[in-house]
């Protein structure tokens, strides 16, 4: 076993020696139990332990992980002191794997005209820190000093905060934990600024860093025109598999004056619950979200995509898999609420919610069970729980059930590239409840049970592929070879058993299957690329698809003059819906 004293040194090109000096040449390295010196040069004096490093210097330090690159260094490795000039590098943080510890990985990046580093600490001499990649981070800590203990903390004074180079704070006194949990209570950096909304706004927070596997931080901003508004987070990680987070955002509007003299007020709030577990087996994922109105997520929203999002989504599962990943047992529920247009807080909001609470679901991927020149494959789904659908027009209840079966048998055959995948699935689908009525305008559910059995034939045929293979010009910039493959498909499907679609209640695309008589062609394109080392990326897809409707009224589920929803047609296009009988669908 090696010593702590032990040293070794190697070098390429060439390895002298005069005294106790070592003069290494060439891919030059030091090397101690603790850490490791590599430079184009470094010469080495054994009685005084200093060693002289020039050209591309990289010292690694074993036990903090730190790393420093720079250009010249001087380093003693008896007393761990010296300096490196034009100096960057990382210190990691800290990670516990003891369960229920929250943790991050984000390293510590910093950048110095010249640092001294004397045993475990350093001294960064005019430069910055940042947790954004290096070289063009998007914000950095500028100071005359910082004074860093890797693994442990960063303190500087006189710290400038730069946002892309652009001066925003000045902080008389920075701390950045660096240890083993770098998490440490305190007040958050205050925040202000003008809002065309909502007028000038300033505020601040608190965070608290309750233990090792708990913390919450609360941030209040007061806005001149509305009012003020509350954030608060809390996450934890109870153990080594579960962690949760909750998000909570509430704006206390004091109301738009109106030329009448009345107050319109469009505060709200908004919540999220995220969290994952592993429980008897089972993988738990869950995203639970809240909204109290559109038009508060309309004027409060600092995104353009959510303000305009008129959806609220979500769900939770707990899911296992038996026998190799054959089979899949799920229990989860459901939750889509969907505002149809904004309302004032003092009507009721125009919304449709759909909620299956709870559902329970077991599959089975396709398995052999007949071998030889005819192969035929077995697979099945089956579902049964509790379903809802809520709106202005219809309310079902929240103890309508739903049962639904569908096993699949299916086959293949082959010949010169050419193959056909013929496949029939039946389905057995009963509702505790149905239409009595059913119009654009209104709808009657009644407590009848309904139940839908269908059979659904789909006839797969493919082309052989046509490919080729082509060198593109360098001006392109699209690598060595470019492939252009070309892929024909035919499918007929016939659907047949539908006979009460109009009475049926749409809870999801399940609901929505109605009988057809088809056939779909379809061309695919695509361009694939491959670089110099070998790499392959499709780069580019495009495809050309028409459906040919035998049945244009779908079994009489498409009728004229109405909107008209029909599985068969949403899978094709974007178009939600038809306004009558159709023969033939392009996308």
């Amino acid at each position: 076993m090696p010593s702590e004293d032990s040293i070794w040194m190697s070098s390429i090109n060439k390895e002298e020696s005069d005294g106790p000096w070592r003069y290494l040449r060439g891919v030059a390295k030091v090397q101690t139990t603790e850490m490791v010196i590599a430079a184009d040069e470094i010469d080495y004096n054994s009685d005084t332990a200093w060693t002289y490093a020039r050209g591309h210097v990289r010292l690694e330090h074993f036990a903090t992980g730190d790393i420093l690159h720079a250009d010249h260094a001087e380093y003693n490795l008896k007393t761990e002191e010296g300096k490196f000039y034009a100096v960057e590098g990382t210190s990691p943080a800290k990670i516990l794997t003891s369960p229920g510890v929250l943790t991050t990985t984000n390293p510590f990046y910093f950048k110095a005209a010249w640092a001294d580093r004397i045993k475990n600490r350093y001294l960064l001499h005019h430069g910055f820190v940042t947790d954004c990649t290096v070289p063009k981070p998007w914000w950095t800590f500028n100071a005359p000093l910082f004074d860093i203990i890797p693994g442990d903390r960063a303190i500087a004074r006189n710290t400038v905060l730069h946002v892309k180079r652009l001066p925003i704070l000045y902080l008389p006194y920075f701390l950045r934990p660096l240890g083993r949990n770098p998490r440490q209570s305190g007040f958050l950096t205050p925040s202000f600024g003008h809002s065309t909304i909502r007028g000038y706004f300033f505020g601040g927070g608190y965070y608290w860093a309750i233990n090792r596997s708990y913390d919450m931080d609360y941030a209040l901003q007061y806005f001149t025109i509305r009012g003020p508004a509350h954030t608060f987070d809390f996450r934890g990680k109870p153990n080594s598999v579960s962690d949760f987070n909750f998000n909570y955002f509430q704006v206390q509007d004091r109301g738009l004056p109106q030329a009448d003299g009345s107050v319109i007020k469009q505060g709200g709030e908004q919540f999220q619950i995220t969290g994952k577990t592993e429980i008897w087996g089972f993988t738990g994922r869950l995203d639970y979200n809240y909204l109290s109105s559109l038009v508060f997520r309309q004027v409060f929203s600092d995104s353009f995509t959510l303000s305009i999002s008129s959806e609220v989504s979500s769900v939770g599962y707990l899911q296992r898999h038996f026998k190799h990943d054959a089979y899949t047992l799920n229990l989860s529920f459901y939750r889509d609420q969907l505002f149809e247009s904004v309302t004032p807080l003092s009507e009721p909001a125009n919304e449709v919610v759909i909620q299956k609470l709870p559902t329970f679901e077991v599959s089975g991927r396709d398995q052999e069970i007949v071998k030889g020149p005819l192969p035929v494959w077995f697979s099945f789904g089956a579902s049964g729980g509790l379903i809802s659908r809520q709106e202005p027009t219809l309310q079902t209840g929240y103890l309508t059930s739903r049962i639904d079966l569908q096993p699949r048998v299916s086959t293949a055959f082959s010949f010169k590239g050419f193959s056909l995948s013929p496949s029939v699935t039946f389905g057995v689908t009963d509702y505790s409840k149905q239409y009595s009525s059913n119009s654009p305008t209104t709808a009657t559910v009644v407590a009848t049970p309904l139940l839908r059995k269908t059979a659904d034939v789909v006839l797969d045929f493919r082309l052989p592929t046509i490919e080729r293979i082509f060198a593109p010009p360098a001006w392109l910039h699209l690598g060595s070879k470019l492939k252009h493959v070309i892929e024909t498909q035919a499918v007929y499907e016939n659907v047949s058993g539908v006979n009460q679609f109009n009475n049926t209640i749409h809870f999801d695309a399940g609901d929505l299957l109605a009988n057809t008589n088809q056939l779909t062609l379809s061309m695919t394109n695509r361009l694939y690329k491959k670089d110099a080392k070998g790499n392959v990326n499709e780069i580019l897809t495009w495809s050309v698809t028409q459906a040919r409707y035998f049945d244009p009224t779908f079994g009489g589920a498409v009728l004229p003059g109405q909107r008209n929803v029909v599985l068969e047609a949403e899978e094709l296009t974007p178009y939600t819906f038809l306004d009558g009988p159709r023969t033939w669908n392009r996308l």
